[in-house]
């Protein structure tokens, strides 16, 4: 599936129940398409990713106001 997204493609992710967020999802925009991690690394989520891993890159938005369907872009956040 992750073959099919093209940067500025929006879609959401189930999250873990009981996430510190307090979220059901996340909504995501995909800032880099599918591509192969060329060496290990620990994302700012605590994820272990190794080489030759494949991934989507994506920006995060953020429930905004009272609303329960409003989010805002965290565009100046990490992937």
């Amino acid at each position: 599936m992750a073959s099919t997204f093209e940067v500025g493609d929006n879609f959401a992710v189930n999250t873990k129940f009981g996430n510190v967020e307090g979220v059901d999802f996340y909504v995501t925009c995909c800032n880099k398409t599918l591509h192969t991690i060329n060496e290990e690394f620990k994302c700012e989520w605590g994820t272990k990713f190794v080489a030759s891993e494949q991934v989507v890159t994506n920006k995060y938005y953020k429930k905004w106001g009272n609303s329960y369907g409003t989010y805002v872009l965290l565009k100046d956040f990490h992937h």
